[in-house]
């Protein structure tokens, strides 16, 4: 196996430990690049019945993600905490 297949895997994995914590009102989370920056892109479920649609900015390279920063990205989703 390569190292970029590896890679894949693991954040593929990451990603679905987020989906299990969030549970069925998010339906959609992957990661998006724009230009040199880089986002995990969700939509989740409101109240009323509506997709909410976000992107939360990933500081520095996807390698150096710990897995704080998929715990706060768990919290961030399951509290709503970017609404204002």
């Amino acid at each position: 196996m390569n190292e970029t297949f590896i890679k894949a895997q693991y954040f593929k994995a990451k990603l679905n430990q987020v989906r299990r914590k969030v549970g069925r009102g998010l339906t959609y989370l992957s990661f998006l690049q724009e230009g040199d920056k880089f986002f995990f892109k969700a939509n989740l479920l409101n109240a009323e019945g509506a997709k909410d649609k976000l992107l939360v900015a990933i500081t520095g390279p996807l390698e150096n993600l710990e897995q704080e920063d998929y715990d706060e990205l768990s919290s961030i989703l399951i509290s709503r905490g970017y609404v204002s």
